[in-house]
């Protein structure tokens, strides 16, 4: 269950986004609602929890308990033998002209250089 409460000048609110609801709490069930959000109570204990599941069906546990992508256990076989290109997808906020990024980017040419065009023969071993 992910829940996130807050408030402003008038009042307290609590987003839960399984059910993708917003809800306006009483100040008792905020505090409670802030324990649990924070991991100091536990979902099951909470009466603010109990009593919007059965008036409303929020709070439902969390369904997704991990997520896999189906290559996941062939990824080094794709990477070795499958890969023919590789593209670096560069975001407006970054130039490549920071020291992290000019890392990165050496060691990505490192490898390009040293793996891939060796491997199809146009670059010569030194």
């Amino acid at each position: 269950m992910i829940i996130k409460t807050f408030q402003t000048p008038g009042a307290k609110y609590v987003y839960d986004r399984h059910a993708n609801v917003l809800c306006r709490v009483t100040p008792e069930e905020y505090e409670q609602l802030r324990q649990v959000e924070r991991g100091e109570l536990d979902p099951e204990e909470s009466a603010a929890i109990a009593k919007y599941r059965a008036t409303s069906g929020m709070f439902a546990p969390n369904a997704v308990m991990g997520m896999r992508h189906p290559s996941t256990d062939i990824l080094e076989h794709l990477a070795n033998y499958r890969m023919g290109q590789l593209t670096l997808q560069v975001t407006q906020q970054c130039n490549l002209r920071c020291g992290c990024a000019e890392k990165k980017y050496q060691v990505i040419e490192d490898f390009y250089e040293t793996c891939v065009l060796r491997e199809f023969g146009y670059v010569e071993a030194q």
